[in-house]
This record gives structure tokens, sequence and C-alpha cells, in this order.
């Protein structure tokens, strides 16, 4: 099911689909029906479905009969017993692959149903919430599921609303897949009157001009703030609209709530509501300090936390607590669900571990421990005043206040979801200042145009209808389809260009060819064929030219030297021998063959004998 209207009670709209469903007068039986979305606090909401928590056969739901104080459990023996019994069965049923839990968020019912702790069958039904959050790799595993268990899936989400974290568009991929089966709500009933209905049409058309005619009427109605001055500005005229609500909320009986783009800024203006909140009595005793992380943990952003009692916080994880009787001892039994990701509790008090909380009537006691990220140590909490966009999707108030401290570029996604909270009206607050630089970063540096307030509110009108797409493979192949066949031509057409000019090139070097045959060389083609073949032969024949003449040269120095060596051997009287050794010793370095013809001095060469 998509609903093109944020409020279009799709959650109300479900409410007898689940009872058909869990009717035991079906035939069969009655079916099992799974509520699951994105954040747990998404799913959360599908309670008013009529999807429990804790479905029958449920742990969850049997221990926290059992759990009571440990000074009445002794009492009541048949009572006693009979919880036991529950209990016991329950926990049969879970040693047996069966979980009576009902609500989940997606990852978790994923994981559950993957590690065999989930009996999902063809008796079961899974609804999804705010499919438009749910990623593509997420949907395949569910539709896996689907095909090996024969399961029912029902999703419902409105494709103009925020967006997965990953790429691709669900929505889009369904209605591709099942064309005309995807049943459409075409009206609100979350706006009570018209003109609020009007304005969330106008929001979701996401036409500049549209956009603009929706904050003309805001602005007229006094919905519209223009604050002038940076973000403080911004956070303290939170603190006024904020105080405005709570008046008239508590008056009517409303409900009410704020959103910002980011969790810094919806820490700044908590702190500012928490003064007002502070000096209205509605939060007592000392403040303690508390070393704070964001959901990321080590990866996110880190922050000191001021608590006391009556202290609204944000919890970034499934909480867990444990019941305290009235003397503030523990109960015995399974931890008390306090709330999980995105949901907001109010801090009742402390204790020597924590902090307690009211849940059902009862002191429930939250420790720091559960709360403490492994890699940083901090607690994971923050103020709970104020909500961020996207953990917004999905509440409802009658009152609604958008805060936008850095301007209004947050999409239109984004501000269509923050601009359709309200049942009776939603308060827009924008930061000028951010407003002006944006525009004057357009008009570039040197502009001395003045700015006026309708440059300002159309400049708001177009960055709440920037649409920022998240595509698909398959909508990328779609845009660029038209260029496919140009591009081809174009491909096809350089390619022909590229075969004629190989062909001219050949033709021409043929030519050249021809014309050499034909015609003699001329001189100076001759006289660098000359030149180029003496130096050829002076590569050739040089070295060994070169190397013969040292050759040469080192034969005849080593003849001399001999010959000198031979003189002095015979003047020594060393005979004709020692001299023919010296001559065979030069010769064979010079790898060169002497006869070996004794050696005869000439008379005169010889010394006198000398007298007796």
């Amino acid at each position: 099911m998509r609903s093109p209207w944020a409020g279009a009670g799709k959650t109300t709209l479900l409410e007898p689909v689940v009872a058909a469903y869990q009717d035991p007068a079906r035939p069969g039986g009655a079916y099992r029906v799974f509520g699951i979305a994105t954040a747990w606090r998404q799913a959360g909401a599908l309670r008013g479905a009529g999807i429990a928590d804790a479905g029958p056969g449920s742990l969850d739901a049997a221990e926290a009969a059992s759990a009571q104080p440990a000074s009445k459990a002794r009492g009541r023996r048949g009572r006693r017993q009979g919880r036991s019994e529950e209990l016991a069965a329950a926990r049969a049923l879970r040693d047996q692959g069966i979980d009576g839990q009902s609500i989940f968020a997606t990852a978790a019912l994923l994981a559950h149903y993957e590690k065999g702790r989930l009996a999902v069958n063809d008796r079961s039904v899974v609804v999804i919430d705010e499919v438009s959050q749910l990623g593509v790799r997420d949907a395949y595993r569910l539709l896996d599921m689907q095909a090996a268990t024969g399961c029912r899936i029902l999703a419902i989400g409105d494709d103009k609303q925020c967006q997965a974290v990953e790429a691709g568009d669900v929505i889009d991929l369904l209605r591709r897949a099942i064309p005309d089966q995807v049943p459409e709500l075409l009206e609100s009933v979350r706006q009570l009157t018209d003109e609020q209905k009007a304005l969330a049409a106008l929001f979701r058309d996401g036409k500049p001009e549209a956009v603009e005619k929706a904050l003309r009427m805001k602005a007229a109605d006094g919905a519209l703030q223009v604050v002038p001055g940076g973000t403080d500005a911004v956070y303290e005229a939170a603190g006024r609209v904020w105080t405005q609500m709570a008046d008239e909320a508590a008056e009517k009986g409303w409900e009410f709530g704020l959103s910002a783009p980011t969790h810094g800024h919806a820490r700044a203006a908590s702190a500012v509501i928490r003064g007002i909140r502070r000096e209205r009595g509605e939060i007592t005793g000392p403040d303690r300090a508390i070393e704070c992380v964001d959901g990321r943990g080590a990866r996110g952003e880190q922050y000191g936390l001021q608590l006391a009692a009556g202290d609204r916080v944000r919890l970034f994880t499934k909480v867990g607590g444990q019941a305290l009787d009235a003397e503030g001892r523990r109960c015995r039994g399974r931890p008390v669900k306090v709330g999980a990701n995105g949901d907001v509790v109010q801090v009742a008090g402390f204790t020597a571990q924590g902090f307690t909380v009211e849940k059902d009537g009862r002191q429930v006691e939250v420790t720091w421990q559960s709360l403490r990220d492994k890699d940083t140590g901090r607690v994971k909490l923050s103020a709970g005043e104020v909500h961020t966009i996207d953990a917004s999707q999905g509440a409802t108030g009658h009152l609604w206040g958008n805060l936008m401290p850095d301007g209004a570029a947050i999409g239109m996604r984004r501000g269509y979801v923050s601009e359709s909270r309200q049942r009776v009206r939603t308060y827009t607050v924008v930061g000028e200042d951010a407003e002006r630089q944006a525009i004057g970063r357009e008009r570039g540096f040197g502009s001395r145009a003045e700015v006026t307030a309708d440059d300002v509110l159309k400049h708001m009108a177009k960055a709440l209808a920037r649409v920022t797409e998240k595509t698909s493979a398959l909508k990328f192949s779609e845009a660029i389809a038209p260029l496919r066949e140009p591009a081809l031509d174009l491909a096809a057409g350089e390619r022909r260009r590229a075969q004629m000019e190989h062909a001219r090139q050949i033709d021409q070097a043929a030519a050249w060819d021809r014309q050499a045959q034909v015609r003699p060389a001329p001189a100076t083609l001759t006289r660098l064929a000359e030149r180029m073949r003496e130096r050829a032969l002076e590569r050739v024949i040089g070295p060994p030219l070169h190397q013969l003449a040292t050759r040469v040269a080192d034969a005849t120095m080593a003849m001399r030297a001999a010959y000198g060596r031979l003189l002095d051997a015979t003047r020594l009287r060393e005979g004709p021998e020692v001299a023919a050794a010296h001559i065979q010793a030069v010769a064979g370095r010079m790898n060169l063959k002497v006869r070996d013809a004794p050696i005869r001095l000439r008379p005169a060469e010889r010394e006198p004998t000398p007298k007796r």
C-alpha cells in the first residue's frame, strides 16, 4: 500500500486488517502478525494497529507477569504456581524456536529469522511501516524470506517522505514489479482542517511556486517566523514557540512536539527549552553532569548533558530496566522494556546505579551500565525536548514546531515531513542570516543588490522544493536511455571517419611508392644515403680497428720492456735461458706465439772474461 499523504491514516487503516488476520474464526485459524519498521520507535507505533508487542506465547509477556516484589513472592502459592506454569510454557516455546514477540525493527526480525530464532511460515503476516525508509538489501532479504516460508507481506509508506540511507527507492521498485496492484490512499486524515490539508498538499507538491504559496499562507496566519540573527536567535525563538504550544496543549489536552534537522540542532534547542521548564518548576533537584555520546558511538559526537528529575532524554538503543517496589528494592523477573532507539523517556529520579522512569504505573530503574557505549565508555543519551526530522517521521501532534536554524536548505522530503506532523498547526522558525548568506553566495561576490524579505521567502521556497534523489541502477539506465541512440550514432560515425582516414593514408603511401619507382632519386637523397653509409661503416669497422691498434701498441711496449730485461739479464750473466723465459712470459700475456729457438748472443755483446 502506498500513501501519497503524510497523515493519511495508514496505521489506523491497518487495525481492521490486523484484526481480520488475527481472528480465530478464520479458516485454518488465526494468523500471527508481525509489525516491523526501520527504527524501533516507528515499529512501536504499530501497537495502535492492534499488533501486540508481546504476542501469544511471548516469553516477555509471561516473565513480565511473573515480575513482582520479592517480599510478596512468598504468598499466594496458587497464583505463583499458575504464573510459573505459564512461564515454563513460554520458555518451552522459545526452546522450540518460537518467539512470542511480534514487533521488531527490520534488522532485528531478519536477524532472528536467519538465525532460526523466529518461526515464520505460511500462517504469518509481516506488516512493514514506513517502507520508504527500507533499504533495497533489507527488502530483498524480506522477499527471500517470503519466498522460502510463504508468509504474507503488507507494506505501507509514502515515497515523498524521507528515504533510506541506502541508494534506491523500494516503493518505485515495487511499483515496477507489480504495476496497477498498489492501492493508494488519496486523502489525509491527520490534519483536522481544510487549510492544514491544503498546506500539506502544497509542501508535498514540491514545486517552488507551490511551496512559496504555502509559506505565504503560513506567514499570513502567524505560523512562520523568519528570525533575524544566527542560530542562537533561532533557539531562543524555539523556546518561545515551545512555551506557546505547551500552554495551549495543556489547556486543550493536546499533544505537541518539535523537530530540527540534526542532533546538534536538537540538543541546542532542547537546552533552551530545559531552562524554561526549570523556571516553570517542571525540572527539580540538583543537576548531574553526564558524559554522553550519540548513537554512532566512537564515530559520533561526544558532549556533556545535565540531568535532573523531570528531564526528558532521548534513547539511542533498545533499553530495559528493573522494576522497583515501594521501598525502592528490585523486583524479581525479566527486565521491563523502557524504550527503543528514538524513544523519549522522562527521568523520575536517581539511584546509585542510574536513574528511574515511570512505566505502566511502576518505577523502573535504568542503569548507566546498560546505556554505556562499549568503545567510548560514555552514556548513549541525548536531550529529548526536540526530535530530529528523520526520527519524527511517523509522529503526530496537534501542534508542531519546525526549526531550521541553518536556513531552509533541508530539501523537499524532509521539509514535507516536518510540515505535515500537525493536526491543527505547525510553527515554522527559520534563521534569516543563513538565508541571506545563501542568497549572497548565489548572487556572487561584489553584488550590491539589496536582499529583501520577499527575496528571502522565495529563496526558502526554492530550497524547500529541492529534491535529492538516491537513484537506483534502473533509474540511471532510464535517465541515459534517450542518449543511447545518439551516442551509438556518434560512435558509428567516428568509426566510419577513422576507417576512411586509414584508407586514405594507405592510398597515399601506395602513390608515394609508385612515384619513387618512376622518378630518379634527387641529389639530396643521394648525398644523404652516402653519408648514412659512411656513418654505418664507422660504427661497424671503427671500434674493431681501434681495439687492434691499442693491442699492437701494448704489444710493442711489452716487447721493448722484454728486450730491456734481456739485456739486463745478459749483463748479469744469467744466460740466454732466462732471457727466453722472459720473452715467453710476455708473449703469453699478449697471446703471441714465439719459436723455441735458443737465443744466441753476439760475441761483441759478451762481457770479457776476467783474468786470473
